[in-house]
């Protein structure tokens, strides 16, 4: 018997990883395109929450971890019932633990340490930072400053 919280919170979390997925690949093919950064982002430096951003697979792998953990748990028996255990639903639940599990700590390494960088696209791996930024006062305005921002390859430099 599965649980019908567990398989609507597996719903829920199956449709936020596939939107998560989608941003990832578009992000990947265009730098301009939006990603989808972890929830805690904000709490790191900029350098930290720009590499978090440009690594926003890991966001997408913990949202799948947990839709199949989800997934996995509600076909898990009870507590206490005499229902036979099914290995299928127990190793999928696992799966999903250690796939989430294995996510943030990756997303914490790339916040705190800068790596694995193979979990970024190609063209932000360089050590070097990836964009050049210029702050500049706005004309007319006191106080307001303006960004500009040049995104640059290597090759062409």
């Amino acid at each position: 018997m599965a649980s019908s919280l567990a398989l609507a919170g597996a719903a829920a979390f199956a449709v936020l990883s596939a939107q998560s997925w989608t941003r990832v690949v578009r992000h990947w093919d265009d730098p301009a395109a939006p990603s989808s950064p972890m929830a805690l982002a904000r709490l790191f430096g900029p350098d930290a929450q720009r590499r978090l951003e440009h690594a926003s697979v890991l966001n997408a792998a913990c949202l799948s971890g947990l839709t199949l953990l989800l997934l996995g748990g509600a076909w898990l028996p009870p507590a206490g019932s005499t229902a036979k255990e099914n290995p299928v639903a127990l190793g999928v639940a696992v799966l999903g633990l250690a796939v989430f599990f294995a996510g943030i700590l990756a997303q914490l390494s790339i916040g705190f340490f800068g790596g694995p960088r193979f979990l970024l696209p190609r063209r932000f791996r360089g050590a070097k930072s990836d964009v050049s930024a210029v702050s500049m006062p706005v004309p007319g305005r006191a106080g307001d400053t303006a960004e500009i921002s040049a995104d640059r390859d290597e090759a062409e430099s």
